[in-house]
């Protein structure tokens, strides 16, 4: 006679003492950011003052920029993320920094992730402490629409984290996984090529962490990402004048 087999209940993972510790620093960092941001600190400039009127331009329908107006090598990233706050609240400068604010959450988030996984519990939560804090330098490149270094950061912690996870074989969807490696790299090469040497690394990783399966699809996964991500560029400089393409510039 066979047995009902009892189903216990799925349990969400518990929260230990250092991921306590490290969510309390993390909110206290987004928090004192979000008043940085309601009160337009640091004080804005014109290059943030055009990506707010790429957003304008982006959010009426009436333009779809690459690079930053007057260059060939900013990408306009951060112009499409304010685009629809920008559409819904009208132009401010608060609305114009808030995507902003997510994405240094995003990045203090897979820090910890990354962090604890490489080192130890205690290390994260601390290294979430020292992301909290931040000089006046420190905290204008998290919260000024300047291009390039908000949204570059969390997309290479994330390209790394999935590089250790392929590497642990954590990762159950290896295929999808590298095409959001490829896809990332791709966004943050038009996003700004100062981040170029950091692809450069966290591409080593990726191939030391699972060089077999690169061969196969998910190969082809990581190269279509890539594709994807950085078609901006390409599409813009296929019709570029001479001497006017990103690498000339």
């Amino acid at each position: 006679m066979a047995t009902p087999v009892r189903r216990t209940a799925r349990r969400w993972p518990r929260c230990d003492r250092p991921a306590l510790v490290a969510l309390l620093l993390g909110l206290a960092g987004v928090g004192y950011r979000l008043v940085l941001t309601l009160f337009t600190l640091p004080t804005s400039n014109s290059d943030e003052a055009t990506f707010g009127l790429a957003a304008l331009h982006i959010a009426a329908g009436g333009e779809r920029p690459v690079f930053l107006y007057g260059q060939r090598y900013m990408g306009m990233l951060e112009s499409y993320l304010a685009a629809p706050l920008v559409g819904l609240a009208g132009p401010s400068w608060p609305v114009l920094r808030l995507p902003l604010l997510a994405l240094y959450a995003l990045f203090v988030w897979l820090t910890y992730r990354l962090t604890r996984r490489l080192f130890s519990p205690w290390f994260a939560a601390f290294v979430v402490g020292l992301l909290a804090l931040g000089s006046e330098r420190v905290v204008r490149d998290q919260l000024t629409v300047v291009g390039g270094r908000p949204e570059v950061k969390p997309a290479v912690v994330a390209m790394l984290l999935i590089a250790v996870g392929l590497a642990e074989r954590r990762i159950g969807h290896r295929f999808l996984a590298t095409g959001l490696f490829g896809l990332l790299a791709g966004m943050a090469l038009w996003s700004d090529w100062l981040i170029v040497p950091y692809l450069a690394v966290a591409g080593v990783v990726l191939v030391w962490a699972a060089p077999r399966e690169l061969v196969g699809w998910a190969g082809v996964l990581l190269v279509a990402g890539f594709l994807v991500g950085v078609a901006p560029m390409i599409k813009d400089n296929l019709v570029a004048p001479a001497g006017q393409d990103s690498l000339s510039v």
